[in-house]
């Protein structure tokens, strides 16, 4: 949850917008949107839940030249120097939640890539599906275990 609110927080700042003006536009306060957000937080969480499991399974890694490819497009979007991404990323950790994101991203890209549909593949290969299954229906049987109590 709090993740999403510093999203939305870093979206209305890029519009210069603050959140607190935001809030008051919207008729809302942070405890209620603290609960609006609830619901699709949950359903973050298992899918991130899942696709780290995917992840695992396949030792899926994310290369420092790959790190850095994101770091310039960030930059670029920005219009920022990379050096002051960089170093705004090292002090506040965002580089290991870059890595993260990316592979989950990985994650999702193999399941989408190894997705059948109606008895037929979506990609031409096929590779560790049965293992990656595996993992995901523990992974779903955790989350949903652990969502019960």
């Amino acid at each position: 949850i709090d993740d999403m609110i510093q999203d939305l927080t870093y979206r209305l700042e890029s519009q210069g917008l603050k959140l607190d003006m935001y809030m008051q536009y919207a008729k809302t306060d942070l405890a209620k949107m603290r609960e609006d957000y609830r619901p699709q937080a949950a359903d973050y969480c298992k899918s991130d839940l899942v696709m780290e499991a995917i992840a695992e399974a396949e030792k899926l890694e994310v290369s420092e030249q790959e790190v850095n490819q994101q770091i310039e497009m960030m930059a670029n979007s920005y219009q920022r120097p990379v050096e002051e991404i960089k170093e705004i990323l090292i002090k506040n950790g965002g580089i290991y939640n870059i890595i993260n994101s990316m592979r989950l991203m990985k994650a999702g890209e193999l399941v989408v890539n190894n997705a059948v549909v109606d008895g037929s593949p979506l990609a031409q290969e096929n590779q560790g599906v049965s293992e990656t299954a595996e993992a995901v229906e523990e992974v779903q049987e955790e989350v949903t275990e652990k969502s019960e109590e």
